[in-house]
């Protein structure tokens, strides 16, 4: 896992941590539907404009003038929030890219509503909008029970009738994907787009290769069923066929968070899947479809910093190493990535969340292990890492009162579980659970007095006969579960977690009969 995560601190192109500050003009393009707890769509609305962010964090909407000013906030690591153009009443969870041309976001928070924002940096000229491009269109029929169809493909922008003004806005005719109202970024890379008639979205991104070892943030909006999702999160290939996933999603029960490991592929062509998915690849972006969702997501910021460092998406949870977004707890195991965090031989390392002291587990130059206080509270915690007399730059993550995660065998936050025998022996292919026995599952971030999360072997509940955290390591829990009579059989066997926050399902169990 260290690997990995400094590799991508290494690779990335760096930019200063100053620097990544959402400020100026963007062209917006937005598609929100309200619905009702029976499922049917009480409205549904795109939208379009300009919004500027001025430096003293006040935001401004074309048609606002003489309305009180609306806000906006940073909450770390090119992440922010601020109210929806066209409501005083949602709020918008926003990701910056990192070349700071688009923004994306989510209505994550507000019951009921599904929201899908996308947002270009206003241009100093005219954009050129060549070459080929792939693009995804989502399509709703508002009737009684939501109706959604995607077009997934690509357009060659010389044979495509576009027509765009000074501001990079204008609009886009095309036989497969119809008429379009778009802006468009400065370097002509990304088309944020609704359409002229009728409710949906749509987003188009030049042509490129396919990704390596690289984040993502990541938006998506589905009407899958009776069902209806809007999310914002972060992806991460692993380059081995997987990806590590965050989201924050909403859904007619109110917000969840999720993390997983899904399987990847990607081509030379650009072209790809996750889970099932088809994406198209852009050089900095990429789009996808399935049947009645829509996903877009663009390359996060890249960050550097005077020693001791610590990373803005380099604070994980120790157990599933979930890509940036995802939420710490009171009392868990975290685990810190950087540059210069220990100087010494033992390490002089602190770390302070929210001004209280952390027990450090472990510390090296590039990562730090701690458990949180428990008494924390609040919806976020600050990190700071101290070695000797100097103090690194502060970090912000959420803070929930539970955000569960397995450990992995290896450590790695994905594949075979830590998962034993009563008698405390791994449970692998080569001795796996049997179905009806009592298995010891080994994890982190069941916060101080929660219920025990529920568990999933195969999709199938297991028993849970005992939960609580260990009393020789604080911050490690156990769990004993009874495996399913009917759960699956298998070397690799998915085991999901879910509580009152959401659910993971990052590690894999071998059962037998």
């Amino acid at each position: 896992m260290k690997r990995l995560f400094l590799a991508l601190l290494i690779t990335a192109p760096a930019a200063d941590l100053a620097a990544q500050s959402l400020e100026g003009a963007y062209h917006y393009r937005s598609f929100c539907v309200e619905m009702a707890p029976e499922r049917m769509v009480k409205e549904a609305a795109v939208g379009g404009g300009t919004v500027e962010f001025l430096p003293d964090g006040a935001l401004r909407l074309d048609g606002d003038d003489g309305d009180p000013p609306r806000a906006w906030i940073p909450v770390g690591g090119g992440a922010y929030r601020f109210t929806a153009p066209g409501s005083s009443a949602w709020t918008l969870n926003a990701r910056l890219s990192g070349d700071k041309n688009v923004l994306l976001a989510a209505a994550t928070e507000t019951k009921g509503v599904f929201c899908l924002f996308a947002a270009v940096k206003a241009p100093p000229a005219r954009p050129e909008v060549t070459g080929t491009y792939q693009a995804v269109r989502l399509d709703l029929n508002p009737a009684r029970v939501p109706e959604a169809r995607t077009i997934l493909g690509s357009f060659d922008s010389a044979a495509t009738n576009i027509a765009i003004d000074d501001t990079g806005q204008g609009t886009l005719t095309d036989p497969t994907f119809g008429e379009v109202s778009i802006a468009v970024s400065p370097d002509g890379a990304f088309l944020a787009g609704t359409p002229l008639s009728g409710d949906g979205f749509f987003v188009a991104v030049r042509q490129g290769q396919a990704p390596g070892t690289q984040l993502y943030w990541m938006a998506e909006l589905s009407f899958e069923g009776r069902a209806a999702t809007a999310s914002i999160g972060s992806f991460r290939s692993d380059g081995r066929g997987t990806a590590r996933l965050y989201q924050r999603s909403a859904t007619l029960g109110g917000p969840r968070d999720h993390r997983g490991v899904a399987a990847f592929a990607a081509a030379p062509d650009g072209a790809g899947s996750l889970e099932g998915t088809p994406l198209r690849f852009g050089s900095s972006a990429f789009v996808g479809a399935a049947p009645a969702s829509i996903l877009v997501a663009v390359r996060t910021p890249a960050y550097a910093g005077v020693e001791p460092f610590l990373h803005p998406h380099g604070v994980v949870d120790a157990a599933s190493i979930a890509p940036p977004g995802n939420p710490v707890a009171p009392g868990a195991f975290v685990s810190l990535y950087g540059q210069g965090l220990a100087l010494t031989d033992p390490p002089d390392t602190a770390v302070t969340v929210n001004g209280k002291a952390a027990s450090v587990v472990f510390a090296s130059p590039g990562q730090v292990n701690v458990r949180l206080p428990a008494d924390l509270t609040g919806e976020t915690a600050t990190f700071t890492v101290a070695t000797g007399s100097a103090a690194s730059n502060p970090v912000t993550v959420r803070l929930a009162p539970t955000s569960p995660a397995m450990f992995s065998a290896d450590y790695s936050g994905t594949g075979p579980g830590m998962i034993t025998h009563a008698d405390y022996s791994m449970v692998a292919p080569a001795a796996p659970a049997r179905r009806g026995e009592i298995v010891l599952l080994w994890l982190t971030g069941l916060g101080v007095n929660k219920p025990a999360p529920r568990v999933l072997i195969g999709g199938v509940p297991a028993e849970v006969l005992f939960s609580g955290e260990h009393p020789q390591f604080p911050g490690l829990y156990q769990m004993n579960v009874r495996v399913p009579a009917l759960a699956p059989i298998g070397d690799a066997i998915p085991l999901t977690l879910i509580d009152v926050s959401g659910s993971s399902d990052t590690v894999t169990i071998a059962v037998g009969p």
